[in-house]
C-alpha cells in the first residue's frame, strides 16, 4: 500500500497490510472480481464501487483498476489494485449540479425571458420558461419556428425594431429596442429586448444572448400619466383662456353700455322720420350683437351669472323638441331616448336649453347632406377606476348624450374643440363660441363632457351632471340667449319709449337715486337714464363720496344703484355702511364684472337685485320700477324675498335664487 492510499483514505499501514483484502474491505463483488483477474490474468478497468472501509466504518466511491503481476520468480501471480478516491470528484459534481440548479431557478424566475438566438438566422437556441407566461406561445414554438424572432414582433413595429436590431448586430454592438408583440391570444404586449452579441474566433458576430422584459404594465401607467398631463395643460389652458376672455368681457360691458345706452338715448331724442334714425338703429344692433358674444364668452369662462335649480333633464329636452325639429331642418332625423327613471340634476334650465340648442346647431352644419341627430338621457354610475382615468369624482351622474352621423373630427380639431373662436366652419358662418359656451356650462354646473369622434364617423358628445336626490322645481322659464337675441332685433317703437302712455303716469315720481359708479361714461348713461325715466339723481364717482353725499342730502333717498367692483369700497361694503343711516333706501346692484368677482364681493346673497351689464334704457328703467314698488321695504343687505333678481342685457330676464 503506498503512502497516497493511506493518506486519501485516512488508513494506518497496520490497517491494512498483513490483512486479508475481505477484512479490509465488505465489497463482495470486488472479492470476486479479483479472483478473476488472478484466475484469468485478464485485468479490468475502472469499475466503479461503493467501497466500505472496515477500519473506518465509512463507505467511499472509488474507481479500480485491477491487473495481476508476477515477481520474478515468483509464483502465483499477485494482485494490483489502482484505486481513485471520487469523494472530491462528487463533491465538484455536487457542487456543478447545485451551481446549475442555482443558475437554471435564476434564470427561470426571472420577471424577463432569458434567450439565447443565433447571429445570423435569429433563431432561437435557449429560451427560458418565463416566454410562455409572457406571449402565451410554448417554448417548443420559439425554439422550432426559424422566423419567431421576427413574426412575434408586431406587423407595425416589426421592420422599425429589426432594422435597429440587425444594424446592432452587423457592427457588433450590444443594444435595445422596444416594440409591440402580438400573443398567442391575440392580446398587444409591449417589450424590450437587450441583447449582448458574442463574436466567434474570427471577430464575426456568432450567438446573441438576450433578455426581454415585459413594458405592457408600464406603457398603460405611462399613456395614463400621459393623459392626466394633456388634462392638467388643457384645464390650465382653458382655465387661462377662461381668465382672458372673462376680463375682455368685464371691460366690453362696459363699452358696450356705454355704446348701447347712448344708441337709445339718441333714438329718443329723435323724430320718427329723421334719417339718423338708421344709423343710431345700426349702433344699437351691432351693440347687441357683441353683447351676445360677451355673454358667451363668460359662459365659457364660467363666470356668468346662473340661475340653478333642480331639474328634470327630460323635461328640457321636451321642451326644446319642436324648436330643434326647425332648428336643425327636414334633412335631419331627430330621434331623442329618455330614460324613464331619469335623476334630477342641478342646473340653470336655460342654460341647458342653451347647450342643447348648441350642440344641435354643431351637429347640424357637420351634416350637410342630411343624417339623424339622436338625444339620449340617461342615469350612469362613473366607477373610482373611470373616475381617476377622467379626473372627474365618482359617482352617480345623468347623462346627457348628443350624437349624430356627420363628418366627425380628427384629432388636431378635437384639441381645439373648447377653445373660444376656434372654428372649422367657413368665414361669416360661424363666431367659434358655441362649443366654449357648453364647455363653460357644463363646468359652471359641476358637470364634465367628453367627446368621442371620428373622421367620417360622427360625433358623439356625452354630458355628465351630478345626480341630486331631490324633486324637480319649476323655476320661471328662463330665455335662451338664441331668443334674446332674436328678441331685440327689432323691438317696436312704443317699447324703446320711456314717460309715453301708462308707465308716464307712473314713472316721473321725482324719487331720489343714488347712483355710484367708477366708470365716468357709464355712470353717465345710467343717470341720463334715471333722469329721463323720472328720478332725481345723485352721482357719485366711488364709495367714499356716496357716503358723503349721503350725509349731505337731508331728504330721502329711495334707492341706491351701484356698480359692484369700485376702487377701495365694493358696492356691498357700501350698501352695508349706508344701511343703519338708509334702513328704507333699497340696493340695486349693476355689474358687468364675471361671476367670481361677484361671489367674492359677497353680492349673490338670496333676493338681492341685480342687473347685468350692459343692459337697455327700457330694462334699466323697468328694474329700478320693480325694486321700488316691492312689497318688502326690508334692507337690501338681508332681504326677505327667496329669489335673486337678474337682468341680462339687452333684454330683461328674471331668474331665481341661487343655491
Amino acid at each position: 500500500v503506498n503512502p497516497s492510499f493511506l493518506e486519501s483514505f485516512r488508513l494506518r499501514e497496520e490497517d491494512v497490510l498483513g490483512h486479508p483484502l475481505q477484512d479490509v474491505t465488505r465489497a463482495e463483488a470486488l472479492i470476486r472480481r479479483a479472483q478473476e483477474v488472478l484466475q484469468t490474468g485478464v485485468a479490468q478497468r475502472d469499475i466503479l464501487f461503493d467501497l466500505y472501509l472496515t477500519p473506518r466504518h465509512e463507505t467511499r466511491p472509488v474507481l479500480i483498476t485491477m491487473t495481476g503481476i508476477r515477481m520474478a520468480g515468483e509464483e502465483p501471480a499477485r494482485l494490483l489494485l489502482i484505486v481513485q478516491d471520487l469523494s472530491e470528484e462528487e463533491r465538484l459534481q455536487a457542487a456543478r449540479r447545485a451551481s446549475e440548479e442555482r443558475f437554471r431557478d435564476l434564470v427561470q424566475g426571472l420577471d424577463a425571458i432569458v434567450w439565447e438566438a443565433d447571429a445570423t438566422t435569429l433563431r432561437f437556441s435557449f429560451v427560458s420558461q418565463r416566454a410562455e407566461t409572457v406571449l402565451s406561445y410554448p417554448v417548443g414554438r420559439w425554439l422550432g419556428t426559424a422566423d419567431f424572432f421576427v413574426s412575434r414582433i408586431h406587423p407595425d413595429d416589426r421592420a422599425r425594431a429589426m432594422r435597429v436590431c440587425r444594424e446592432a448586430i452587423a457592427k457588433g454592438v450590444d443594444h435595445e429596442f422596444e416594440y409591440r408583440a402580438l400573443s398567442a391570444d391575440g392580446r398587444e404586449v409591449w417589450l424590450r429586448d437587450i441583447v449582448h452579441v458574442l463574436s466567434s474566433g474570427a471577430g464575426q458576430p456568432a450567438q446573441l444572448r438576450g433578455l426581454t422584459v415585459d413594458l405592457t404594465e408600464r406603457k398603460r401607467a405611462e399613456e395614463a400619466l400621459r393623459q392626466t398631463e394633456d388634462q392638467l395643460r388643457q384645464a390650465q389652458k382653458m382655465d387661462a383662456v377662461g381668465k382672458l376672455a372673462g376680463g375682455i368681457a368685464h371691460d366690453f360691458n362696459n363699452l358696450l353700455m356705454v355704446i348701447r345706452g347712448d344708441a337709445d338715448l339718441i333714438l329718443r331724442r329723435l323724430d320718427p322720420g329723421n334719417p339718423m334714425r338708421q344709423n343710431a338703429e345700426g349702433i344699437r344692433e351691432a351693440s347687441d350683437q357683441a353683447a351676445t358674444l360677451t355673454r358667451q364668452l363668460l359662459a365659457f369662462s364660467r363666470k356668468q351669472v346662473l340661475a340653478p335649480s333642480v331639474v328634470d333633464l327630460n323635461t328640457v329636452v321636451a321642451g326644446i323638441q319642436q324648436m330643434l325639429r326647425r332648428l336643425i331642418g327636414e334633412t335631419i332625423n331627430l330621434v331623442t331616448m329618455r330614460a324613464p327613471d331619469l335623476g334630477r340634476v342641478k342646473a340653470d334650465p336655460g342654460q341647458l336649453e342653451q347647450m342643447i340648442i348648441n350642440f344641435a346647431v354643431n351637429a347640424r352644419d357637420a351634416m350637410p347632406d342630411g343624417g339623424r341627430l339622436t338625444i339620449a338621457t340617461s342615469n350612469v354610475e362613473v366607477d373610482v377606476g373611470t373616475a381617476l382615468q377622467r379626473g372627474v369624482a365618482p359617482g352617480p351622474y345623468v347623462m346627457l348624450e348628443v350624437s349624430d352621423t356627420g363628418v366627425g373630427m380628427d384629432t388636431e380639431t378635437q384639441s381645439h374643440l373648447f377653445e373660444p373662436f376656434f372654428t372649422t366652419k367657413d368665414q361669416g358662418k360661424g363666431t367659434g363660441l358655441g362649443l366654449s359656451t357648453v364647455y363653460g356650462i357644463v363646468n359652471q354646473s359641476g358637470g364634465h363632457i367628453w367627446v368621442q369622434t371620428e373622421p367620417g364617423k360622427g360625433t358623439a358628445f356625452r354630458v355628465y351632471l351630478p345626480r341630486v336626490e331631490r324633486a324637480a322645481e319649476t323655476p320661471a322659464r328662463a330665455m335662451p340667449a338664441h331668443q334674446e337675441n332674436a328678441a331685440v332685433s327689432a323691438p317696436s317703437e312704443p317699447a324703446r319709449t320711456l314717460l309715453r302712455s301708462e308707465e308716464a303716469a307712473t314713472a316721473p315720481r321725482r324719487e331720489t337715486v343714488l347712483l355710484v359708479e367708477d366708470a365716468k361714461r357709464v355712470r353717465e348713461v345710467v343717470r341720463e337714464i334715471l333722469e329721463m325715466s323720472g328720478y332725481e339723481v345723485l352721482e357719485a364717482r366711488h364709495g367714499a363720496e356716496a357716503l358723503q353725499i349721503s350725509g349731505r342730502h337731508h331728504g330721502s333717498i329711495r334707492l341706491m344703484v351701484t356698480d359692484v367692483v369700485m376702487p377701495e369700497m365694493s358696492g356691498r361694503e357700501l350698501a352695508q355702511r349706508l344701511a343703519p343711516l338708509r334702513p328704507d333706501m333699497r340696493v340695486l346692484y349693476m355689474s358687468g364684472y364675471t361671476d367670481d368677482a361677484i361671489v367674492k364681493h359677497g353680492v349673490l346673497d338670496a333676493g338681492i337685485a341685480f342687473i347685468a351689464k350692459p343692459f337697455t334704457p327700457d330694462a334699466l328703467a323697468a328694474k329700478v320700477r320693480e325694486v321700488l314698488d316691492s312689497a318688502s321695504r326690508s334692507r337690501s343687505a338681508a332681504p326677505p324675498h327667496p329669489g335673486t333678481q337678474v337682468v341680462e342685457g339687452p333684454e330683461e330676464v328674471s331668474r331665481p335664487s341661487r343655491a
